[in-house]
C-alpha cells in the first residue's frame, strides 16, 4: 500500500500576535435556564473543585457546543459577521441528542452529542462560508500542536485554521483531568447519573472574538427560525 504523502506545515501563516489577527469562534451556548444547563453546571463544579479539573463555567466560559474556532484577520471580522447573517437566514432549530460522557485521551471531558445529518450539514457551511475570510493568520495554540497532529490534522489546520474540522466531533467541554487520565472511565462513571437530559435543541448561535476565557466578547447572536 501506498503510504500518504505528509502534510507539509505552512510556516509562512502569520501567528496570530494580536494586532493583526484576532481568535473568532462560533458555538451553540448552552443558556442559564435550561436543565441542560443545570447539569452541566453541576458535572463541571465536581469536576473543577473536587477533582481539580482544570476550568470552572463563569459568565465569560459557559457551556458550549463549538463549531469552528480560529484566527482571522481583524479587517475581515465583519465580512465574516454578515456572511454568516446571510448563512443562517433561513436556519431551522437543529435537534440534537446526548450519547453519554466520554473524554478525549489528553484529559478532557465531554458531554457527547450524537452527530446527525442536520448537524453536519450545519458544520459544513459554517466552514464554508468563514474559511473564505480566513487569510494567512494562524492560532498560536493550534501552531503549537503541529509536532503531535497527524497528517490529516496537519491537512485540516492548512486548509481551515483549525486541525480538528474534518472529523467533527460535537460535544460540550466539561472538565480537564491531565493528571487523571489513567482514572479518567472511573470518574466518568461516578458523573453519568448527574446528566438526565438526553437532548436539546439549536436554535440560536453566537459569534464571539478573544483571546482567554476572560476576555471572549460575543459580537453577534444568530437566531434561528
Amino acid at each position: 500500500m501506498k503510504r500518504p504523502a505528509r502534510v507539509k506545515f505552512l510556516e509562512q501563516n502569520k501567528i496570530m500576535d494580536g494586532k493583526n489577527c484576532v481568535w473568532i469562534g462560533v458555538a451553540a451556548v448552552i443558556e442559564k435556564d435550561t436543565l441542560l444547563y443545570s447539569d452541566l453546571k453541576k458535572i463541571n463544579d465536581y469536576l473543577a473543585k473536587e477533582m481539580m479539573g482544570g476550568f470552572g463555567y463563569s459568565s465569560a466560559l459557559r457551556p458550549h457546543l463549538n463549531f469552528y474556532d480560529l484566527s482571522i484577520p481583524a479587517e475581515n471580522l465583519n465580512k465574516v459577521k454578515d456572511a454568516l447573517d446571510q448563512t443562517f437566514a433561513n436556519q431551522k432549530p437543529v435537534e440534537c441528542k446526548i450519547a453519554g460522557i466520554n473524554f478525549f485521551k489528553f484529559g478532557m471531558v465531554y458531554v457527547e452529542i450524537e452527530k446527525n445529518e442536520d448537524l453536519a450539514n450545519l458544520q459544513k457551511e459554517i466552514l464554508e462560508t468563514v474559511n473564505s475570510y480566513r487569510g494567512d493568520c494562524l492560532d498560536l495554540d493550534y501552531q503549537k500542536l503541529v509536532p503531535v497532529l497527524s497528517d490529516s490534522q496537519k491537512e485540516s489546520l492548512n486548509k481551515y485554521g483549525n486541525p480538528y474540522m474534518t472529523d467533527f466531533k460535537p460535544h460540550i467541554s466539561v472538565g480537564y483531568l491531565p493528571n487523571k487520565k489513567d482514572s479518567l472511565e472511573a470518574i466518568i462513571s461516578g458523573i453519568e447519573p448527574i446528566l438526565t437530559v438526553k437532548k436539546f435543541t439549536i436554535s440560536k448561535l453566537d459569534l464571539v472574538k478573544g483571546r482567554t476565557y476572560n476576555d471572549i466578547e460575543i459580537i453577534c447572536e444568530y437566531q434561528f427560525l
